[in-house]
């Protein structure tokens, strides 16, 4: 994102977004330089899935909150979030990612490769499956 534009975006249909948490829920760096910007587009007829890598031992508070920043942009600005990843064996106390407060569903796909990398490959297979049907059936 350290180069992307709001006119690079706005050409896509389908976009994917990948992003990391940094510290207590915030964004990473590139993020947050372009999140002004990102907040202005229309995203209406497109559609977005989302991964993003968090540490839920040590900022269990703050798990992927970053997939959830980026998912209610795209919501309030008329997009459709696909790709969504169920919270099942998490070890998280909060996060932001976790659709409309329900416990059970997070707005994207999220990775802890710091405490479950032996999950990561099979968890991202999956996603991709899911979400390349998801995009296929939103944008037929």
């Amino acid at each position: 994102m350290v180069d992307a534009t709001v006119n690079d975006l706005e050409q896509y249909q389908i976009m994917l977004f990948g992003l990391s948490t940094w510290y207590d829920g915030d964004l990473q760096s590139d993020w947050e330089e372009f999140f002004d910007d990102f907040q202005t587009i229309d995203f209406s007829d497109k559609v977005v899935a989302i991964y993003g890598l968090g540490d839920q031992i040590g900022y269990a508070e703050y798990f992927v909150d970053g997939i959830g920043i980026l998912a209610k942009v795209v919501l309030e600005k008329g997009g459709k979030v696909v790709g969504y990843w169920p919270t099942e064996g998490c070890r998280f106390t909060d996060s932001v990612a976790i659709v409309d407060g329900q416990r059970d569903l997070f707005y994207g796909l999220a990775l802890d490769h710091d405490n479950e990398s032996q999950l990561t490959d099979d968890r991202l297979t999956s996603w991709i499956t899911q979400v390349k049907e998801e995009f296929l059936r939103e944008t037929a």
